[in-house]
């Protein structure tokens, strides 16, 4: 009895591919570059996926950002007029994360620079630039990394301020996954495996 491989062997390559599983992928913004004085917006593209940031007084008035890079945790992205060239409590940066909302994002962590004893940062989600929107978190960590995932995919723009004193938007690292299989993917499964097991039968 011959069993012909050729037809196996295409049931049985199906049945693999469609089985993989999913592909984990990052990125991983860094606000300091470029560094100086910067425009009223900058973007940052990592794989081809772009953030755009943008500088407002509290008033909504667009200002000019600045990339901070004096080393040790005075690192990242601030305001150009404001003292140190850091995020105040009368100014913000908004960050636009609409294009993160086509990903299946499984964490997304962001980080803070130049937060001494006493200082402090705000989270905002807005939908609308120049508007901070919600309050959403607060905190006082200097680097690290604080998880806002649910707070990236439910707003189109996320805002810093400082609480007191002065801060820096430091990064923002998302990983996420790909090639989640789909139903239709399931189902070519199941009749790959059909197949399979009626040429078996036949061979018998």
């Amino acid at each position: 009895m011959r069993v012909r491989v050729a037809p196996l062997l295409c049931l049985l390559t199906a049945v693999v591919f469609v089985t993989l599983p999913a592909s984990a992928d990052s990125l991983s913004y860094s606000f300091n570059s470029p560094s100086g004085a910067l425009g009223v917006s900058q973007q940052y593209i990592v794989n081809g996926i772009t953030l755009t940031a943008y500088g407002f007084d509290n008033s909504g008035h667009a200002i000019n950002l600045y990339g901070k890079n004096d080393g040790g945790d005075e690192v990242g992205l601030g305001i150009d007029r404001a003292p140190n060239h850091e995020i105040q409590t009368y100014n913000f940066v908004q960050l636009d994360v609409t294009a993160l909302h086509s990903l299946n994002i499984q964490s997304a962590l962001m980080s803070f620079g130049s937060v001494q004893e006493g200082e402090g940062w705000n989270l905002y989600g807005s939908n609308t630039l120049g508007s901070l929107g919600a309050l959403l978190l607060s905190g006082n960590e200097d680097g690290g990394s604080t998880n806002i995932m649910s707070e990236v995919m439910s707003y189109d723009y996320i805002g810093v301020r400082a609480s007191s004193a002065d801060v820096l938007l430091s990064s923002l690292s998302v990983s996420y996954s790909q090639g989640v299989p789909e139903p239709a993917s399931l189902m070519l499964l199941g009749t790959a495996l059909a197949g399979v097991a009626r040429q078996l039968r036949s061979k018998k």
